[in-house]
């Protein structure tokens, strides 16, 4: 485990949202899920990401998961693109609860796992515990691993540039979605593992919001995980390959 190289492809990925029933049953509204994912197979965009905050991770069950994997990768074979990139989101309160979801996501047809860390115990998370658990998680993933650095939603655990540095040396991590709006990881990432659109990159940062796509992009990340494409893919994708043209270095 943990050997496979596949660089994460640049672009606009869509966090996919999560659709369910109203009323009491909480359940997830299938008919509409598969309409949705039509639309965005569809659309064009580089990539889709399953459960993550937007897709409602922390409510799924492995099953819900499993089956929305499942689903996304059967319509983005329907419609004649069977390599879409899939990304899993994990979720748990365990570095063993995140490698079983990263095994999960692989045998339901997910080409990465989007990792967040633990953060029930966060008071005790040093930067070292922290840099530990993504390396052991990465180590035992069937799948390459995307880091997901959202401080908002982990009691504050915020993966710096330094830890990045370090992270992004492992052979099965190779991407970090930023939702933090850190300018200079994207930058700091791109010195040293060289820029996302130049195609020698083995780890690339993603803004975590489509409104500093442009500042990631020209400082040498490689794209964005976005929730605006959930609405409006193609102007998501447009901004993206105009703004890629343009050598702000």
């Amino acid at each position: 485990m943990g050997s496979i190289h596949s660089p994460y492809p640049p672009g606009i990925h869509v966090p996919s949202l999560t659709w369910f029933k109203p009323g009491p049953t909480q359940s997830i509204d299938w008919a509409l899920q598969e309409k949705h994912i039509d639309f965005l197979v569809r659309s064009g965009l580089h990539g889709i990401v399953i459960a993550g905050t937007n897709g409602e991770a922390a409510t799924l069950t492995p099953d819900e998961k499993s089956k929305l994997v499942r689903l996304t990768r059967s319509t983005a074979q329907r419609f004649g693109r069977p390599n879409m990139p899939i990304t899993c989101g994990t979720f748990g309160g365990s570095t063993q609860a995140i490698i079983d979801d990263t095994k999960l996501a692989a045998s339901a047809g997910a080409s990465y796992a989007l990792v967040l860390v633990p953060s029930y115990f966060h008071f005790a998370l040093d930067s070292a515990a922290v840099v530990g658990f993504f390396e052991e998680v990465a180590s035992a993933s069937p799948i390459p691993v995307v880091i997901y650095n959202f401080p908002g939603v982990a009691a504050g655990l915020n993966v710096d540039s330094e830890m990045l540095e370090t992270l992004g040396e492992h052979s099965n991590i190779v991407a970090v979605k930023l939702t933090c709006g850190t300018i200079a990881s994207v930058a700091r990432s791109a010195a040293k593992f060289g820029r996302a659109l130049d195609g020698d990159s083995s780890f690339v940062a993603l803004a975590g919001q489509s409104d500093w796509l442009v500042p990631c992009l020209s400082v040498g990340g490689a794209g964005a995980i976005t929730g605006l494409a959930n609405l409006y893919p193609k102007v998501c994708d447009m901004s993206y390959v105009y703004t890629k043209r343009v050598d702000c270095r």
